[in-house]
């Protein structure tokens, strides 16, 4: 198990980690949904 020693001073924000990877997601999604002609169904 490791300690809190390894973690100090290292402050961090997940968001600004994920947010690369959100925003390829985001793509991808719009791609299908023009893909499989589903835009403006609602």
């Amino acid at each position: 198990m490791l300690s809190g020693e390894s973690k100090k001073g290292k402050n961090f924000d997940p968001r600004k980690l994920l947010a690369t990877g959100c925003k390829a997601i985001c793509e991808t999604v719009k791609e299908k949904i023009v893909i499989f002609n589903s835009q403006n169904r609602y």
